[in-house]
C-alpha cells in the first residue's frame, strides 16, 4: 500500500513546525529529542489519511465480494438478498467513516 500523498504532506508540514515546549529553544528540543520526536509527529498527522486509505481499500474489497457472491449465489439459485443487503450496508460505511476521517472526525 502506498501512501496517500495527503499523508506524506501532512508529515512533511508537521516535521516543519515542531514547536518546543514553553522556554525551550528549538534546537535545544530537537537536540535532546532528535529525529524521534519528528517521527512521532510525521506519524500522527498522516495518520488519518492512512486510515481513511485503509478504510476504503476494505470496502472495495468488501465491494468485489460482494458482487462475487451476487453472481455465484445467482448462478447456484441461492436467495443470499438479506446477506448481499447487509454487505452493502458496510461497504457504504466503510466508505462514510473514511470521509469522516479525512473531514477530521
Amino acid at each position: 500500500m502506498n501512501l496517500p500523498a495527503e499523508a506524506l504532506e501532512a508529515a512533511k508540514e508537521a516535521m516543519r513546525e515542531v514547536t518546543p515546549p514553553p522556554g525551550v529553544s528549538k534546537e535545544d528540543w530537537l537536540a535532546e529529542h532528535g529525529t524521534w520526536a519528528l517521527f512521532a509527529g510525521a506519524i500522527a498527522a498522516a495518520a488519518r489519511f492512512i486510515a481513511a486509505q485503509a478504510l476504503t481499500a476494505a470496502a472495495n474489497d468488501l465491494q468485489e465480494s460482494v458482487d462475487v457472491i451476487r453472481v455465484r449465489s445467482y448462478d447456484a439459485g441461492i436467495n443470499n438478498h438479506d446477506t448481499l443487503h447487509a454487505m452493502t450496508t458496510n461497504v457504504g460505511w466503510l466508505q462514510h467513516r473514511a470521509g469522516e476521517i479525512l473531514a477530521g472526525h
